[in-house]
């Protein structure tokens, strides 16, 4: 399972739970491979990369789209 599709997984578990309050997309750590929700400005340490929310969700659209054709 590729990054954005954990990071999908998660958001949608997220939001299954009916949290009102909206992330601003996940902190990826390459040496520990975990992936974290974040909800707050980013102070990434070197290991780590944002990911936007908006690009989990292009992620799922295209997804989406591809199930279609």
């Amino acid at each position: 399972m590729s990054v954005l599709q954990q990071a999908l997984q998660i958001y949608q578990t997220y939001c299954e739970n009916q949290h009102a309050v909206k992330p601003l997309g996940f902190v990826y750590n390459h040496e520990t491979q975990s992936l974290k929700l974040l909800f707050n400005s980013p102070v990434l340490l070197p290991a780590e990369e944002f990911i936007p929310l908006e690009h989990v969700l292009e992620e799922q659209k295209t997804k989406n789209l591809r199930q279609f054709t």
